[in-house]
């Protein structure tokens, strides 16, 4: 291949800016359709479940069970018992469902946050939703364990909102339609580099034309060479007896 200097390069670009904006045009346009057509928009929705009560100056015995029901309402979280119940009530599929949810607790707090990414808004409340009721109902009849509450008590009430960003996606759709358009035009210069006028033959070679033919489609080259053996070639600057066709 041959090496070319940034001057060269942007020489190319500027002869070929016709195919370099057909390329990035052609780039741009697929991304556009895909980011808005094909992705799917990300929502998020969270629900808390309170764990004890929020009472001050506890005792000692009080919050270790707290912290117990802590560790075992993120056990039941985690576990697939209460994704398999949502995803049966909910008809999504169990290995989708887990891809989706995520369990966030912070150190000294009693609330554990169900946070929910899908495609869809109202599923993605009804997630968060289901998955703190399933827990919370486990829990009483697993355990016995009545201190546990959902914050929200309804699935309405759950907020989702869209965490994606089109138009970011759209601009890195751009960057990316400019590098793919520039390096086709690159390579087809490399290797797709048809000499379509006199003038680039001379820039290329540096010598100077002395004349052109000029043939019909569809001629043989026997018939050329018959035609040429009795003409003259057109030699700029001069006037020929005949012109080849």
């Amino acid at each position: 291949m041959q090496r070319m200097d940034i001057y060269e390069i942007l020489l190319m670009l500027r002869k070929r800016w016709k195919f370099l904006f057909s390329s990035i045009l052609l780039f741009f346009s697929a991304a556009t359709v895909v980011v808005i057509y094909v992705i799917d928009p990300t929502y998020e929705a969270s629900e808390a479940i309170l764990v004890g009560d929020l009472e001050r100056g506890t005792e000692y015995a009080q919050t270790e069970q707290n912290n117990m029901l802590l560790a075992s309402t993120m056990d039941f979280l985690r576990s697939p018992m209460v994704k398999t119940e949502v995803s049966e009530t909910l008809a999504i599929p169990y290995q989708q469902l887990d891809e989706q949810i995520a369990i966030q607790h912070n150190e000294r707090s009693q609330l554990i946050n169900i946070v929910v990414h899908y495609h869809h808004q109202e599923e993605a409340k009804n997630i968060a939703r289901s998955m703190a009721d399933s827990t919370v109902s486990f829990m009483e009849q697993s355990l016995g364990v009545n201190e546990l509450q959902v914050m929200n008590n309804a699935s309405e009430v759950v907020d989702a909102r869209r965490v994606d960003n089109p138009v970011m996606n759209i601009a890195i759709a751009f960057i990316v339609s400019l590098f793919f358009g520039v390096s086709t035009t690159f390579l087809r210069h490399q290797y797709v580099g048809v000499i379509q006028h006199p003038e680039e033959l001379e820039r290329e070679l540096q010598l100077l034309l002395l004349g052109e033919v000029s043939v019909k489609k569809g001629k043989s080259k026997q018939e050329f060479q018959h035609y040429a053996a009795k003409s003259e070639v057109n030699v700029r600057g001069k006037t020929t007896s005949e012109t080849v066709d």
